[in-house]
């Protein structure tokens, strides 16, 4: 049976299970606790993803860990019915806005969204506590997630790290006007 490792909130766990019911596909849904018990830090939870993010699908002896690849996955594993187009230019069409997606407005959101609503959950926390006996330090565990800074440390604010995320969306409609996608 699949097993999907997922948040109830995270789009990017949305999207699979979509992708699973649009399917029919029965499967454990393991929700885990990104907040509070950081669910997703835990080394059980690492060995399956060391991203220490959300989603991760189980099918059998094979770990997918990215929601796209996941759902490209499943169409390909379960091909009916089909939610892949069959002529290869839609196909293409399909993947650039999968891209899209996941370079543009999930990157703006992150960080923002990120420090509102889990950043609060780790005021005093410091690195050697907020991933304990993990292969991840706390530094790049945060940095997978693209926000939490130490306290005291001299990383960048959020306003300075969301400006930033905003760029990628700025190019690509620069070149989509001018025809480069």
């Amino acid at each position: 049976m699949l097993k999907l490792y997922n948040a109830p909130h995270s789009t990017c766990s949305q999207k699979v299970r979509i992708c699973l019911h649009e399917k029919g596909l029965p499967f454990e849904d393991i929700k885990l606790d990104l907040g509070k018990g950081k669910d997703q830090l835990k080394p059980e939870y690492l060995k399956l993803n060391p991203n220490g993010v959300v989603p991760t699908l189980v099918d059998d002896d094979n770990v997918i860990i990215d929601s796209s690849v996941i759902c490209e996955y499943l169409d390909e594993k379960y091909p009916a019915p089909k939610l892949m187009p069959d002529d290869v230019a839609r196909r293409a069409q399909m993947r650039a806005w999968m891209r899209y997606f996941e370079e543009v407005p999930t990157a703006a959101v992150r960080v923002p969204s990120f420090n509102m609503g889990f950043l609060p959950r780790f005021a005093g926390l410091d690195e050697n506590n907020f991933a304990p006996s993990s292969p991840t330090s706390a530094q790049s565990a945060s940095t997978s997630i693209g926000a939490w800074v130490p306290p005291g440390s001299s990383g960048r604010t959020w306003k300075q790290r969301w400006s930033r995320s905003r760029t990628p969306a700025r190019a690509w409609r620069r070149r989509s006007r001018a025809g480069r996608g």
